[in-house]
């Protein structure tokens, strides 16, 4: 979700050793797959909006740049950043190593719902309204059941 939290820029998931000078926001699983499950899927626009998003170098937005976007996995988002050759951690803003080749799109969607019912940061908050106000987890039940 690219709203603001600090220098995360309100992403869930950072590449380590990040210099603000040298980052970028970038869609885990590429807009045009978002678009595709969107119109293809029925995935909600509201549910899409909470799909996975991370803060990375620019270096690593050019390596994801050279693998086909075929190369998304809707289950897997984090497959990609393997196949890309990505040499540099992922970590969740909560400071947990992300496994490129094991983290599903469940773990994300707990992550997301960890995140809205934590109260301890004016983000976490903003980030709690907007997700009750779109009722997330009914949406989200819907998809996963499914996916």
């Amino acid at each position: 979700m690219g709203m603001y939290a600090g220098n995360n820029s309100g992403c869930l998931y950072l590449e380590n050793n990040l210099q603000a000078s040298n980052s970028t926001v970038e869609h885990v699983i590429p807009v045009s797959e978002l678009v595709d499950m969107y119109f293809n899927k029925n995935i909600c626009l509201p549910l899409l909006l909470f799909f996975p998003v991370a803060k990375i170098s620019k270096t690593s937005n050019d390596l994801l740049r050279q693998i086909p976007k075929t190369n998304a996995n809707h289950d897997f988002p984090f497959r990609r950043y393997r196949k890309a050759k990505i040499k540099s951690k992922i970590f969740t803003h909560t400071g947990i190593e992300v496994d490129l080749e094991r983290y599903t799109i469940k773990h994300h969607f707990d992550l997301v719902r960890e995140t809205a019912s934590d109260k301890t940061n004016a983000f976490n908050e903003d980030f709690a309204q907007i997700y009750k106000s779109f009722d997330i987890d009914a949406k989200l039940a819907d998809m996963l059941s499914t996916w």
